[in-house]
């Protein structure tokens, strides 16, 4: 796990991190996070960028190589019990950083607008999938693999009276957030699974 990064959660997803790319990350894959997006019911949902080489906004170059390929999705998410803010326009940078036949490393950079002290800080999570060795034969890996996702908040300003909340406050709705989203995972897999 990258340092400073909190774990938001694990799972064992029942597919190998072939078909995880196939399905959920590919360019025009059935179960995208725009399908994802769309089941929990955002709105305006655009993927601006897809797959691509090279990063070209310099607000994303953050430590990352210029040639790593990068995705792009925005949405808009309505927000609940806030008499000041309706909904929150959101953009989520997809890179990869290691893509191997058996391991593979996503990070994603959320950029929100209209949240309070939203431009002093952005979400970066990093997401880990790994083959799991197949029972009874160690060196040949099995058609599961381990999925883990953490989440560092990154400050560009200091806001000491709120840096703590707005830390606390991302990593609960992430715990959340990965929960609803293995839910529906495990759901499309198993829909897959069922196809003939």
């Amino acid at each position: 796990m990258p340092p400073d990064h909190k774990e938001m959660g694990r799972i064992i997803l029942p597919c190998s991190v072939a078909e995880y790319w196939g399905l959920f990350h590919q360019s025009g894959c059935r179960f995208g996070f725009d399908a994802y997006y769309t089941f929990r019911g955002y709105r305006k949902i655009v993927i601006s960028q897809d797959w691509t080489d090279g990063i070209t906004d310099p607000n994303l170059k953050n430590g990352w190589r210029p040639s790593q390929q990068w995705k792009q999705i925005s949405y808009e998410v309505d927000v609940q019990n806030n008499p000041f803010l309706k909904l929150t326009p959101t953009t989520k940078n997809y890179l990869i950083v290691e893509q191997e036949p058996h391991h593979m490393q996503l990070r994603l950079w959320t950029q929100l607008k209209g949240v309070p002290y939203c431009d002093s800080f952005n979400a970066e999570e990093q997401y880990a999938v790994v083959s799991l060795p197949r029972v009874g034969s160690p060196n040949l890996p099995s058609n599961k693999c381990a999925f883990r996702i953490s989440l560092r908040m990154v400050f560009h300003k200091k806001i000491p009276l709120f840096q703590g909340k707005i830390e606390k406050g991302s990593l609960d709705k992430g715990v959340e957030s990965f929960s609803n989203w293995t839910n529906w995972a495990l759901a499309r897999l198993q829909e897959h699974r069922s196809v003939p």
